[in-house]
């Protein structure tokens, strides 16, 4: 079973622990190719252990990873309260909100542009644009660090690691092989 890289991996193990395995009737159990055919419980406990690391991460990664991967309201106001910014908490929470969906092309919710949250502060556009790149790097910045803390403790699970752990990989590799 090996996933593109530890987000695909991480994605993957969010989605595994909202499936309820149940069996109506038994046919034929067949085992998914793409996944090395490992039974649905075997994936199942496989990502039950990568959220187990998730779980072990510091506050504000893992904080980052599941407001990332869940968007729950919860968690997306526990970051916007983590942002070193002077702003009201639901004008957080609106940057927090333009952080998440910036990568996703026809996302149904948009949140308020930059301006209008300016308006809404009675500040310039050029403050709330400052502002709202600090919270992009910030977020950037945890989510990154969150990610290659998994990555390297499942690099046997990623075939694409990053630049950061390519070196691990093969470091590890070797002292296997010795």
């Amino acid at each position: 079973m090996k996933f593109a890289s530890a987000k695909a991996l991480i994605g993957w193990s969010f989605q595994m622990e909202t499936i309820c395995l149940c069996k109506v009737q038994k046919f034929d159990d067949s085992k998914a190719p793409s996944f090395g055919a490992l039974s649905m419980h075997d994936q199942k406990t496989q990502a039950a252990m990568v959220m187990a690391k998730v779980a072990r991460l510091a506050y504000n990664e893992r904080l980052v990873l599941w407001a990332y991967f869940t968007e729950r309201a919860g968690e997306v106001m526990a970051l916007a309260d983590l942002m070193p910014l002077d702003l009201p908490l639901n004008i957080r929470v609106e940057l927090v909100k333009h952080w998440l969906v910036q990568d996703v092309p026809g996302k149904a919710h948009r949140p308020k542009t930059a301006h209008h949250l300016a308006e809404q502060c009675k500040v310039s556009d050029a403050t709330m644009c400052r502002n709202k790149r600090r919270v992009m790097v910030e977020c950037d910045r945890l989510f990154r660090s969150a990610l290659l803390s998994i990555e390297i403790q499942h690099l046997d699970l990623i075939e694409f690691p990053s630049v950061a752990n390519m070196s691990r990989g093969s470091h590890m590799a070797a002292c296997k092989a010795a």
